[in-house]
């Protein structure tokens, strides 16, 4: 089954094999409900909305467990960590905040100089997270550290800034994929944090990217309604 949020303030469970809708949260955020992602036990998805929350709901009673709210704009992206017992989470308010599940306690709070974090991921087997937002630059966190350990420009040409609406990283841990406003999808390497691959195709925004789990191929989906494969032969 596949959870999605929608902008009508409600969550809907629909199976994958032929879009049945299960069961649907009514009034789970306020305004709208932005991102959203699902435990790897299957037992609860955490969500984020417009006016700042980040709430737990158990899947099999679709009640809500928990409810945390620190952040003062939209949350843009959350996501599990590896351990399930810890939630990120990113706003439009430049913050970057590590959640304990268990205390229903933020952890630590990583604050990006300008511009809100439209989205990030986390680097396997680590204590590193890479974000991207309006300040059109890409931001590698260390979460011992209070500040950024690394900030790159997501283009080179100043005339053609690129801000990046989806980053993802590959699952060997070595690449990561950007595509924003630019409508080019570029992919990157960790190691010296330099664009290796680009190609474009989309006419609109790119507001999702994401790796194959061989992490031979890129997906991409944009605002012009299209979906891309790409090749990556990095």
């Amino acid at each position: 089954a596949l959870p999605i949020c929608w902008e009508d303030n409600r969550i809907r469970m629909f199976r994958i094999d032929n879009g049945q809708k299960l069961w649907q949260i009514d009034n789970a955020h306020k305004g709208g409900v932005t991102t959203m992602c699902m435990a790897k036990n299957l037992k609860f998805i955490c969500s984020g909305g417009i006016e700042g929350e980040c709430r737990i709901w158990e899947m099999k009673s679709r009640e809500m467990v928990s409810h945390l709210k620190e952040h003062t704009h939209k949350v843009s992206k959350v996501m599990l960590w590896h351990d399930d017992l810890h939630l990120v989470s990113a706003g439009r308010d430049k913050a970057l905040l590590l959640w304990d599940l268990k205390t229903e306690k933020r952890v630590s709070a990583h604050i990006q100089r300008m511009g809100g974090i439209n989205s990030f991921d986390l680097i396997p087997d680590s204590q590193l997270i890479i974000s991207t937002g309006q300040d059109r630059k890409v931001t590698l966190w260390d979460l011992r550290q209070a500040n950024a350990a690394k900030i790159v420009d997501t283009n080179n040409n100043p005339k053609k800034p690129d801000e990046c609406h989806s980053i993802a990283m590959s699952h060997n841990g070595k690449m990561f994929v950007t595509g924003g406003s630019e409508q080019i999808v570029r992919i990157w390497d960790l190691g010296t944090l330099k664009c290796i691959e680009e190609g474009g195709g989309h006419s609109g925004t790119i507001n999702s990217v994401a790796f194959s789990y061989d992490d031979k191929q890129v997906i991409s989906g944009g605002r012009d309604g299209s979906i891309f494969l790409w090749n990556i032969y990095a």
